[in-house]
């Protein structure tokens, strides 16, 4: 946030739309840790949401960085997400 990683533990959630990943404690899916955070799975199952925009959020911020949602059940994509300062 501003140039500094969320605290280790917080939990990235990427959103298209109306839907949200899974950022349950024991999925552990886009939880920060090191500064880094884990793998998460965006997988909406909803053709309607095909080629629409990914946002990534942390406590209530909108990184600067998005992807686009291509519909695909296998895509590893590495994002450095930059969150505005609070």
């Amino acid at each position: 946030m501003g140039g500094v990683a969320p605290p280790n533990g917080a939990y990235i959630e990427a959103r298209v739309k109306w839907w949200r990943s899974n950022t349950s404690p024991d999925q552990s899916q886009g939880k920060v840790f090191n500064g880094s955070y884990s793998t998460i799975v965006v997988g909406p199952n909803d053709w309607a949401l095909n080629n629409q925009v990914i946002t990534f959020h942390y406590a209530g911020l909108q990184a600067n960085e998005t992807a686009v949602y291509n519909g695909r059940t296998f895509q590893i994509s590495t994002l450095n997400l930059t969150f505005p300062a609070p």
